[in-house]
């Protein structure tokens, strides 16, 4: 939103009859920030393709979950294939893994702007209803962005990272024949202990399908060879 707000022009008019009327354009003004500075509105198939702004940052965890799952794998005495990472990216296992992370990425993005911005009417029709002035409402949406948005959003980068690294780490222990993986955690919370007591796993039928199993999650995949 930051990055848009040199471009951003005053109203002519702050006239309005109503609190909804009042309400219902700051929050649509809200909409069209979000949408240029953060979500940036593109066609599905685009951000399919890795042309929205959070597909570098897709492509940089799941690259270096190539390289922690090719170290595992060598410590682990296997052959590693040699070749460049866009070789790498080009192959259907990944490409195809790639999509699904770069739409699942945005998709999840999209739902924290919602949860901000549903917060922020709540909060600017409680300024309304009790007569707050400017400097108190502004404080206010403030803290909601902040506690909300901004929080949500980092929890949502930690999360997505994780799971584009381990995705990648596994689809490569695929390649390479391995059969069942490990689930590796630091100091393991409620929800991990007992799935990391429990492996190792086909690498095909972990529990939740893999790590992170939570929001914040730390848990890694490591291959079980022969």
């Amino acid at each position: 939103m930051f990055a848009a707000a040199d471009d951003i022009s005053p109203s002519d008019g702050f006239q309005f009859t109503t609190q909804a009327e009042a309400q219902d354009e700051f929050m649509g003004w809200l909409d069209e920030q979000t949408d240029r500075g953060i979500l940036e509105t593109i066609e599905r198939e685009r951000i399919r393709g890795g042309e929205h702004y959070t597909a570098r940052y897709v492509r940089s965890a799941y690259s270096r979950g190539i390289d922690h799952a090719d170290a595992q794998l060598n410590a682990e005495g296997v052959t590693v294939t040699d070749e460049t990472l866009q070789q790498t990216f080009n192959r259907g296992i990944h490409a195809e893994q790639l999509q699904d992370l770069y739409t699942r990425s945005f998709d999840n993005l999209e739902t924290v702007t919602t949860d901000m911005q549903t917060a922020v009417r709540r909060k600017l029709g409680t300024g309304l209803s009790q007569g707050w002035n400017p400097q108190k409402t502004a404080r206010e949406l403030n803290d909601r962005v902040d506690s909300i948005g901004i929080t949500d959003a980092e929890r949502l980068a930690r999360t997505e990272t994780l799971h584009s690294h381990n995705q990648s780490a596994l689809n490569r222990y695929t390649e390479h024949g391995v059969q069942e993986v490990d689930i590796l955690g630091h100091n393991p919370c409620d929800i991990c202990k007992p799935i990391v007591n429990g492996g190792p796993y086909p690498i095909d039928e972990i529990p939740r399908g893999g790590p992170p199993f939570h929001p914040n999650c730390m848990g890694s995949v490591y291959p079980v060879v022969e």
